[in-house]
């Protein structure tokens, strides 16, 4: 299976899905942020439930719904684009519909466990037997014509594939699914399990191309290979890419970059 690719580097799937869209983008966003009027909650409040749902599924002493209210509290940013008490009603409705959820597993593995660097939400044996990682996805807003689409995502998901190879390595057999836990806050409240279904050919066919990436991308950092553009990413399904102007203004002259960018240390370490 994996074993026979060396893989070398191995990034967290959020990198490598910043990578694929745009290698520049990827590189700038580690030292360049374009300041917002606001601060958006909506990952907030994700992080929220997912730590509420951990305490519960690990059998925490602190009420689900307390962990995650502190933590809302002493991350709650000074911009938001939502006022405290709506963040705090939006996750408790999230706690609330999580635990609801009935996952159906025979036995938990890992909860919010570090894979090298890679972090799933729950590893367990389904109701099957079958080794399965579960990952929690919060959607403040989700209208159903998008909900087929949302799906979509996650069948083809860095993220997803990812999980399965490391998680895979780790216990010494094939991850033969990866969920997504989707909890859904409006218009229609609810939560379903979306199923991924990975096989070690799959998973090996993935990696193959995902590990070429990850050498580039160390290459890229120790300056033996240039970050380059790659104008398909220009437009997202959200706007322009925070780094427009980086490339269509600027031209990629980072000296340029503080008319409107502001400098960031440290953003994430490759």
């Amino acid at each position: 299976m994996a074993q026979t690719i060396n893989v070398g580097p191995v990034y967290p799937p959020y990198q490598l899905d910043n990578f694929q869209r745009c290698p520049l983008f990827w590189d700038l966003d580690k030292r360049w942020k374009k300041p917002l009027p606001k601060e958006w909650t909506a990952g907030l409040i994700g992080v929220a439930v997912a730590m509420a749902l951990q305490s519960a599924l690990t059998g925490g002493q602190a009420m689900p719904t307390d962990v995650a209210s502190d933590y809302v509290r002493e991350n709650y940013p000074a911009r938001a684009d939502r006022s405290l008490k709506g963040v705090l009603e939006l996750v408790r409705q999230g706690v609330e519909l999580g635990m609801a959820t009935r996952f159906g597993l025979k036995e938990i593995l890992a909860v919010e466990k570090s894979f090298g660097r890679t972090r799933p939400d729950l590893v367990g044996y389904d109701y099957d037997g079958a080794l399965a990682v579960w990952d929690h996805k919060v959607k403040v807003s989700l209208d159903d014509k998008f909900l087929e689409k949302e799906l979509a995502r996650y069948d083809t998901s860095n993220q997803f594939y990812e999980y399965a190879w490391i998680v895979g390595q780790e216990y010494g057999e094939p991850v033969e699914r990866v969920y997504a836990h989707l909890i859904i806050l409006g218009p229609s409240p609810r939560t379903m399990l979306h199923s991924v279904q990975m096989s070690p050919e799959h998973v090996r066919h993935w990696l193959h191309g995902a590990s070429r990436d990850w050498k580039l991308m160390r290459a890229i950092e120790q300056g033996d290979e240039e970050a380059y553009a790659r104008y398909t990413g220009c437009q997202t399904p959200y706007g322009p890419c925070a780094m427009y102007e980086g490339c269509h203004t600027f031209y990629g002259d980072e000296s340029a970059f503080p008319a409107i960018y502001e400098h960031v240390k440290g953003r994430y370490a490759g």
